[in-house]
């Protein structure tokens, strides 16, 4: 799986690298792993490089905090959700496991589907 992760503290340009072989995450109790269609970037994720957002993860992680995406794992205890369902969510970024991948983790409580009329890029920024 490819993913944008942060390997070092420093600016954007300097912190992230692409892995082209990153480990494709297990979706645990209460999440969905999902085919990751567009993910928003914002402030928290430049101060994430820097290492001076409160939630940072240890290095190196993926960041990421809001993804949209196509459903791919149900994690135990998921329901009212199925495989292919097209939704956006906060990732599960404070574990490493954020957006800028072709896979990521969301918080089942944290996921709402996304409208028919909604491009991928609408939601990922709503």
């Amino acid at each position: 799986m490819r993913a944008w992760q942060t390997v070092k503290t420093g600016r954007p340009a300097e912190a992230l690298v692409l892995n082209t072989c990153a480990p494709i995450p297990e979706a645990g109790p209460g999440m969905l792993r999902l085919e990751v269609c567009a993910a928003g970037i914002g402030l928290p994720d430049a101060l994430m490089c820097l290492g001076s957002y409160p939630l940072t993860p240890a290095l190196p992680f993926t960041q990421g905090q809001e993804a949209v995406g196509r459903i791919d794992a149900l994690g135990p205890g998921v329901r009212d959700r199925r495989p292919g369902q097209r939704v956006m969510a906060v990732t599960g970024f404070v574990a490493g496991h954020g957006g800028f991948a072709e896979q990521c983790l969301v918080l089942d409580d944290f996921c709402l589907p996304v409208p028919e009329d909604m491009s991928n890029a609408e939601a990922a920024h709503s």
